[in-house]
C-alpha cells in the first residue's frame, strides 16, 4: 500500500514536471534545444535501456545550465513499447534497477539525491501539438539503490 501511495504521488508530481516544464530539455527528441547530461559511458546505458524498453526518445528534466546542481535527476522515456511489470513488488524492483543503472552511468553522481524515472505516452495532435500521459513512474532515492 505504501508503494502504491508513493507511486501515485510520484506520478502526479512527475507528470507536472515532465509534461509542462518550460525548462525541459531532451537527448534524442528533435526540434527542441537541449543540454545533454554528462555520462561516464557516453550514453551507452541509455542506449541499452532504449533497446530493452523500446522507447522513441528520452527527455531529461532539470538540465538547463542553471539547474545542474538540482538534487533530483528526472528521466522520461517517451512512447516505450514495454512498461514495468504489473506486480507492485516487481515494478518497484524494476524502477530501482533502472535508477541504479542510470546512477552508475552519470558522471557527477554526488549531485543527485534521487532519480525520477517516468514512462510517458506522447500522442501527436496536429503539426505542433501533442498530448503527454503518464503510464508509469517512480522516484527512487539514492539510499534505496
Amino acid at each position: 500500500m505504501r508503494y502504491l501511495l508513493k507511486g501515485s504521488l510520484t506520478i502526479a508530481i512527475c507528470l507536472s514536471l515532465c509534461c509542462t516544464s518550460s525548462k525541459r530539455s531532451t537527448f534524442e527528441s528533435p526540434g527542441r534545444s537541449s543540454v545533454t547530461p554528462e555520462f561516464k559511458d557516453n550514453g551507452k546505458t541509455i542506449d541499452s535501456l532504449k533497446t530493452i524498453y523500446g522507447f522513441e526518445s528520452v527527455e531529461y528534466e532539470n538540465w538547463e545550465e542553471d539547474d545542474k546542481t538540482d538534487s533530483s535527476f528526472t528521466v522520461c522515456f517517451i512512447n516505450s513499447k514495454k512498461l514495468p511489470q504489473k506486480d507492485i513488488n516487481e515494478t518497484v524492483n524494476e524502477f530501482k534497477a533502472i535508477a541504479s543503472s542510470i546512477h552508475r552511468s552519470v558522471l557527477y553522481q554526488d549531485r543527485y539525491k534521487s532519480y525520477y524515472i517516468i514512462f510517458v505516452a506522447r500522442e501527436k495532435r496536429g503539426l505542433l501539438l501533442s498530448t503527454d500521459s503518464h503510464t508509469a513512474g517512480m522516484d527512487v532515492s539514492v539510499r534505496e539503490l
